[in-house]
């Protein structure tokens, strides 16, 4: 039997209120390739980037207004869904 080599990185993007930012451009890039996947939050805010390579990953989010967010390494394990959530901010570079 095939055994999976694939994890999902998935997460929620917020404002510093708590409210949801819908549409925001999520970048998931392996390190060790840099090949980008990219998707964008849907109406609740969140984000699923399912199908990828074990490894280790960069994952950005950005959206008009906002400051772009990285958060980096993130480990991926065989079968794993490792949660990256971001809250974003106006007027700060982070």
């Amino acid at each position: 039997m095939a055994q999976a080599t694939e994890g999902s990185i998935l997460g929620v993007v917020t404002d510093p209120s708590g409210s949801v930012l819908v549409g925001a451009q999520i970048t998931v890039t392996n390190t060790q390739t840099n090949f980008p996947r990219n998707t964008v939050t849907n109406s609740s805010g969140e984000y699923v980037v399912s199908n990828l390579p074990i490894g280790t990953y960069k994952v950005t989010s950005e959206m008009a207004g906002f400051s772009t967010d990285i958060e980096s390494p993130v480990e991926l394990t065989v079968k794993a869904r490792v949660r990256v959530d971001f809250t974003m901010h106006t007027g700060v570079i982070r």
